[in-house]
Order: structure tokens, then C-alpha cells, then sequence
């Protein structure tokens, strides 16, 4: 993964309000699955969501997040899968670093409203991996 590293930008960003609003909060409330886990966790998380929902919401006053090379493997994998699937299996978008982290920012922008909201303000029954996992399989379906 080197080879794609060095055309990356230094830090992952995300929109200052969406941090302070939805992804701090996550991060920092007692009964949320993410309470004192790295930023990154919900970062990627509401990404996930986001791509999921197609919701994507450009930063209008950018923060940064972390430091790109700090990602794990894992983090990096899951963020390329989500790029080939919205460039159509190109795998030349791969060596496009800034343009990668642009539609992850957006993404995760654009999921963690709904992220708060299904963790936070849910009133049914069923847990949120469940909630999350009925919204892949209805993806799944629709496709």
C-alpha cells in the first residue's frame, strides 16, 4: 500500500461543525458503542453510513482529523473499497489520494447526522448493529 500512500494527503479532514456536533459527541457519550474510542472509528463509521445512504455533504470549514499515515490497514482497505465501488471498479482512481479522502470527508459529512441520530434518538427495540444491518440487507435487495 505504499506505492498508493505517497499520493495522499498528510491529514483526514472533516467538517469542523460535523465534529464538534455529532462525531465528539459520539465519541464522548457513556452508552454509545464508540464512547472513548478513537475519532476515527466514528469518522469511518459515518463514512460507511453515508456511502450506504448516499450522503454526501462537502465541508464548509474543514478540521483535521487525523493523520493519514495513522489509519489502520484496515481503515485504508474499507476507504478504497468504497471509492473503486463509487468509480465503477477504476482502479486508477486508486493513486488519486486527495480525491479519495474528498469523497470519504463527504461521506462521513454527509453520515453523521444519521449516525447520531440511529445511535442517540433511536426509541425502537432492536440494537443499532441491527439497525445497521437491516439497512445493508435492504441495499442488498434494491440492487
Amino acid at each position: 500500500m505504499k506505492q498508493f500512500d505517497d499520493n495522499y494527503p498528510k491529514f483526514v479532514v472533516v467538517d469542523r461543525d460535523i465534529n464538534e456536533m455529532y462525531l465528539k459527541k459520539l465519541r464522548d457519550y457513556e452508552g454509545c458503542c464508540f464512547y472513548k474510542k478513537n475519532l476515527t472509528h466514528v469518522y469511518i463509521f459515518a463514512a460507511v453510513l453515508g456511502y450506504l445512504n448516499n450522503l454526501r455533504s462537502p465541508s464548509k470549514n474543514k478540521s483535521d482529523l487525523r493523520l493519514y499515515r495513522e489509519l489502520s490497514a484496515e481503515d485504508k482497505i474499507l476507504i478504497r473499497c468504497i471509492v473503486l465501488k463509487e468509480k465503477k471498479y477504476d482502479f486508477n482512481e486508486l493513486i488519486k489520494g486527495k480525491e479519495i479522502l474528498k469523497i470519504i470527508e463527504e461521506y462521513a459529512n454527509g453520515g453523521a447526522p444519521l449516525l447520531f441520530d440511529q445511535i442517540i434518538n433511536s426509541t425502537n427495540d432492536k440494537s443499532f448493529e441491527e439497525n445497521i444491518w437491516q439497512q445493508i440487507k435492504e441495499l442488498q435487495n434494491s440492487k
